[in-house]
């Protein structure tokens, strides 16, 4: 199925069912495309991943945001954060990662991690959390909450 039948689907009323001919990986990204448009519609909200760059692109006052850091910085988040062990957390994340780029590639049909994707990108490896936070933060006020 191309990618703009799967848009014009997403775009529909979102009480309209879900094709039957739809596979179960396109119509749990349909359904939770209209989920992301709805939240959106009805208010200032946060969502991480799921294509929602794409998904609110042509929401105005959206703020689209990429974080990326180096991999040991990945890899000590991995392991401190989420109990992965060290041996593994390299394997691991470049597993997850190259699910990221094949799943966002499907759906969206460009890749994941393009900085022409997003409003913004921080190397979170550089930056802490509370940084990347007060930068979103200031953005959000100048742009969306004036």
């Amino acid at each position: 199925m191309s990618n703009s039948l799967l848009y014009q689907m997403i775009m529909q009323d979102y009480e309209a069912p879900i094709e039957k001919s739809l596979s179960p990986d396109d119509a749990l990204f349909v359904a939770q495309s209209r989920v992301i448009r709805r939240l959106a519609s009805e208010g200032h909200c946060v969502i991480v991943g799921r294509c929602a760059d794409y998904i609110l692109r042509d929401i105005p006052n959206s703020i689209h945001v990429f974080l990326h850091a180096d991999m040991p910085h990945k890899i000590e988040r991995a392991v401190n954060e989420y109990g992965i062990h060290r041996d593994t957390a390299a394997g691991e994340i470049d597993r997850i990662n190259k699910a990221r780029e094949t799943h966002y590639y499907h759906f969206t049909g460009k890749h994941w991690g393009d900085t022409r994707n997003y409003h913004m990108t921080c190397d979170t490896g550089i930056m802490e959390d509370s940084q990347v936070c007060g930068i979103i933060e200031s953005l959000y006020r100048k742009t969306i909450a004036v």
